[in-house]
């Protein structure tokens, strides 16, 4: 279909089961996009909060540091801010984690095959389009794992976690045939790093490259396990866990050093990009595009509504169109 990757939807929508999301969305905008992801139902509605209490806590090398405050000595499973969520160090002298269940410990191979049996079967009776693909959003390792506060924890953990990540790429590869889907990198503590150091710095230089490259190294565990034929995109995003936006850059130039950071580790070319924007910031928002390095990848720019009316909407895609 000629307008089949218009849009992209990123994740998340607000219905308790994937079958509510392919229905309410596949229908109505199923011709206007290549991929449709679940929705990011359940435990995942937090993100990669739910590896908290599933994952981490109960990990024999991990010690939990902080969790979520009880509210009227009930129990919260995900904090109210990042002041109020939980902490984790590994345990003194553990030098390599190992995840058990291996292919299936983090969960996401078993969300992914579940949502997927409503996806084939609404696409077999033509809720979805037929041109579609299942869309598995999956963190990237730096964004899963910065419940880790310690430095020296944070190579250790990472490494582990792409290792446990990279056997659930495999599991969803077993389960799900290889033309119904697509992976979307979800990345949200990466740019915050990156504009970090591109603040202090004053300017977008080596220093942020640097810390682009290593943020996603990990990507060369992970891509070889993608079968060949899977489309790969990768998600830029600001985060919602304090509200929206958490964070009001001047313009998009972390997130363009994020996306070709890591277009470099990847190990081959991504098939579409997303990076945000935050409201009608003016002409200079986008400039940074000019050094978008991301290949034949398939650029898409996230609007969001409730920060731009129709002709901001119209003002912000003409600026992109002068890069993009």
């Amino acid at each position: 279909m000629a307008n089949a990757n218009e849009l992209l939807m990123v994740g998340s929508a607000p219905y308790d089961t994937a079958e509510q999301t392919f229905t309410e969305i596949g229908p109505k905008l199923g011709k206007y996009m290549a991929y449709i992801p679940d929705g990011e139902i359940g435990e995942r509605t937090a993100w990669v909060t739910f590896l908290c209490f599933r994952v981490y806590a109960i990990h024999p090398d991990i010690v939990t540091v902080r969790r979520p405050d009880p509210i009227d000595g009930v129990e919260q499973l995900v904090g109210t801010d990042l002041t109020n969520t939980w902490r984790f160090e590994l345990r003194p002298g553990v030098k390599k984690i190992t995840f058990g269940d291996p292919g299936w410990r983090l969960r996401y191979a078993r969300e992914a095959i579940t949502s997927y049996v409503a996806f084939k079967y609404l696409k077999r009776d033509g809720v979805i389009p037929q041109h579609m693909r299942f869309q598995i959003c999956l963190p990237t390792p730096a964004s899963a794992t910065f419940f880790f506060q310690k430095p020296e924890d944070l190579d250790i953990i990472n490494q582990g976690f792409a290792e446990a990540l990279a056997l659930e790429i495999d599991t969803i590869a077993r389960h799900i045939p290889h033309d119904q889907f697509a992976i979307q990198w979800d990345c949200a503590r990466e740019n915050a790093a990156i504009e970090n150091v591109i603040n202090k710095q004053g300017k977008i230089d080596a220093e942020a490259d640097k810390l682009g490259d290593k943020l996603f190294s990990y990507l060369k565990t992970l891509h070889p396990h993608i079968p060949a034929g899977v489309p790969v995109g990768i998600h830029g995003c600001y985060g919602t866990a304090e509200g929206w936006p958490t964070r009001q850059p001047k313009n998009v130039g972390g997130n363009v050093v994020l996306l070709n950071a890591a277009t470099r580790q990847a190990g081959k070319p991504f098939d579409f990009v997303h990076l945000p924007s935050l409201g009608d910031l003016g002409a200079e928002q986008f400039a940074p595009l000019a050094d978008l390095e991301t290949g034949d990848a398939r650029v898409y720019v996230g609007m969001i509504h409730h920060l731009n009316d129709r002709d901001s909407l119209k003002r912000q895609m003409e600026q992109v169109a002068k890069y993009v």
